[in-house]
């Protein structure tokens, strides 16, 4: 069921997404080894995609009894692989991954008279293999019946909700309308045109409207302040909460918008200041990677 799933993930790049608007604008120094790697592969959809495969055919491998030891060491080498990404790159599921990889370990010990004999003393073997025999027919139409359906049951635990939804590939998916990044070419503060200079370092260089409703700013030195945000298009109204420094914790405030073509003007008080910003569209599709 793990390997289906994490499998499925993968296979509809729900798993490693395209990376966000915020993060192809940090500079690469400053991102975290876990959050480095999952833009890596978040950017080739064809690696993600057979990263995908090759979980899953493992999956598939473990439950027939006739493929069910390649499928083991199939998912032996799969998982070693996944936990020392998680170990190299720090990604948080050390413990989780590392369990997989054991029950793998345990499930090969069986064979491991027979593999030693192949591998390594280059003798002739035989492979344990529980046999399944009902003895009436009847009971054999229950096996199968039961086994067709846990499978079904697997199958659609994996893969149910991408099927219902239509997103095959996230990276097709709609996003929402202010989606992507934002050039600051001017700002106001109090009325008081602030230069793009690092005279001014908490100035707003850019601005991001993230999928999972987030507003993240990037100063000019390169900081990356973000607030959960509602999108009010009917009235053109962000409301911006749950983020930033301190003083912002707990706290609402609400801003206006006017967006035309490729450009986006927010105006309002950003909790305790005036501000007006004028901002343009970047290209993401242009950006190297």
């Amino acid at each position: 069921l793990t390997l289906l799933k994490y499998g499925a993930d993968k296979l509809f790049k729900h798993q490693f997404y395209l990376p966000e608007p915020n993060t192809l604008y940090t500079p690469v120094g400053h991102l975290t080894p876990d959050m480095l790697f999952w833009t890596t592969m978040g950017s080739s959809y064809s690696y993600t995609v057979f990263s995908g495969i090759i979980e899953i055919i493992p999956a598939l491998l473990l439950v027939f009894r006739k493929t069910r030891l390649l499928g083991i060491l199939m998912s032996l080498a799969v998982l070693l692989n996944v936990v020392m990404i998680n170990f190299g790159f720090d990604v948080t599921v050390k413990v989780y991954s590392s369990f997989l990889l054991f029950i793998s370990i345990v499930l090969t010990v069986p064979y491991s008279p027979a593999l030693y004999q192949f591998f390594i003393t280059g003798k002739p073997t035989s492979v344990p293999m529980p046999a399944v025999q009902p003895d009436s027919k009847s009971k054999l139409l229950g096996y199968t019946l039961v086994k067709t359906l846990v499978l079904g049951i697997l199958i659609y635990e994996s893969t149910g909700y991408y099927v219902a939804t239509g997103n095959l590939n996230d990276d097709l998916s709609p996003r929402p309308e202010l989606y992507g990044a934002y050039e600051v070419y001017l700002f106001t503060d109090m009325g008081q045109i602030i230069p793009a200079s690092m005279t001014y370092p908490g100035r707003f260089k850019r601005i991001f409207f993230h999928r999972r409703d987030f507003f993240i700013v990037q100063t000019m030195d390169d900081h990356f302040i973000d607030y959960n945000v509602l999108v009010n298009s009917e009235n053109q109204r962000l409301t911006l909460y749950n983020g930033g420094p301190p003083a912002h914790r707990n706290k609402t405030t609400e801003l206006t918008y006017r967006i035309q073509e490729d450009k986006l003007v927010i105006y309002g008080y950003f909790f305790y200041l005036y501000i007006t910003l004028f901002s343009k569209k970047l290209d993401l599709e242009k950006l190297p990677l």
